[in-house]
């Protein structure tokens, strides 16, 4: 049985396990003149009928649009907005790893936490600034990922192994850098980030 039902009287889902949370089901146009205590954002993902769709536009609305409107998927940006706005609290963007330009683009220009599969928060504190998170961003020359201090410009610390997130071991000996996985020729071993200014490490044997 699935654990989700949904109501099409309503509009409703029902959760096995939440049954006393109220969650309604909308699309984006349905949704505007709204507002929830929370949103959930689905199907960020890169494909023809993800968000944006990438269907060609309706040749008429292109007639509609004016110079200022006609970058890429304009009418979609309005409706994300919409999206991003109906919430009181926070909104949840479930993205693929397969992710939209929409997301992308927010990946790229603000960062973001990543949640796990089982839905825990992997939150990492900046050792730097110590009131920043460490958010995954990606290097928009080689498309490279990273970890950046959501505080940035004013930290801009940044880790290239985004293991941490998910292993996030302080130094013991500087206590601002991250103990990571490293190879020598003797086998591996913990390393921290902040080498060759701080040589401690850690033997796995």
């Amino acid at each position: 049985m699935s654990r989700v039902k949904y109501i099409e009287r309503t509009g409703k889902l029902v959760v096995k396990g939440f049954e006393d949370v109220d969650i309604s089901y909308l699309t984006i146009h349905k949704s505007k003149g709204t507002e929830a205590d929370n949103v959930i954002i689905l199907n960020l993902r890169n494909d023809i009928l993800g968000f944006p769709n990438k269907m060609t536009d309706d040749p008429i609305l292109s007639h509609l649009l004016n110079d200022s409107e006609g970058y890429r998927y304009a009418e979609e940006r309005r409706l994300f907005y919409v999206a991003l706005t109906r919430t009181k609290n926070e909104v949840v963007l479930l993205i693929p790893p397969e992710a939209s330009s929409f997301a992308e683009e927010l990946i790229n220009e603000n960062g973001y936490i990543i949640t796990s599969n089982n839905g825990s928060l992997n939150t990492v504190n900046c050792t730097y600034c110590k009131t920043g998170k460490l958010v995954l961003r990606k290097n928009q020359l080689n498309g490279n990922q990273f970890l950046g201090c959501s505080h940035y410009p004013a930290c801009n610390r940044t880790y290239n192994n985004i293991d941490i997130l998910f292993d996030n071991i302080v130094c013991p000996h500087c206590n601002s850098g991250f103990m990571t996985k490293r190879r020598g020729k003797f086998g591996n071993f913990l390393g921290c980030t902040n080498y060759p200014d701080c040589r401690k490490t850690i033997d796995l044997k």
